[in-house]
């Protein structure tokens, strides 16, 4: 009787976990690779980026870090996955808009302006390893200047 029950719950939890589906890559605490990252300017002393949603009703991620100057930051996003446009939050001020968009599962396309006049495009892609992702941005700035920015993040 023992063993029946055993087999019983063993049959249960295998057909549990056959039914959850495979976990989210792109979920995951990410970690800035500053050798590896490409800046206009100084680099971040650190930066972490926490994505804790992707999918296509919801992209949702919190970036933390200091500058290379020493100031704290801690930018947040969260909306739609479908490009719809909605804030970009330093803390509890909104420091300018974004939309992102899934272009395939291992694409994601954004863009956004900043309220001091700035604007960017952005693709982040994430390895076929799922232990990378890579954000390469182009940005014009309010006064005609254009560069671009690789970040790299590592698990």
């Amino acid at each position: 009787m023992r063993v029946k029950s055993l087999l019983v719950i063993a049959f249960a939890a295998a057909t549990l976990l056959a039914q959850t589906p495979a976990a989210n890559p792109w979920i995951a605490t990410w970690k800035l690779d500053i050798v590896a990252s490409h800046y206009h300017d100084d680099l971040p002393k650190q930066e972490s980026l926490r994505v804790s949603d992707v999918n296509r009703e919801t992209i949702a991620f919190h970036r933390s870090g200091t500058s290379a100057a020493g100031r704290n930051y801690d930018v947040s996003y969260r909306s739609t996955g479908d490009g719809k446009e909605s804030a970009l939050m330093d803390g509890e001020t909104k420091i300018g808009t974004a939309s992102y968009e899934i272009f395939d599962d291992s694409t994601i396309n954004g863009k956004g302006e900043m309220l001091n006049g700035t604007i960017w495009t952005a693709k982040t892609t994430i390895s076929d390893d799922k232990k990378t992702l890579t954000s390469t941005f182009h940005v014009k700035t309010a006064h005609g200047e254009e560069y671009d920015v690789t970040k790299v993040y590592k698990k």
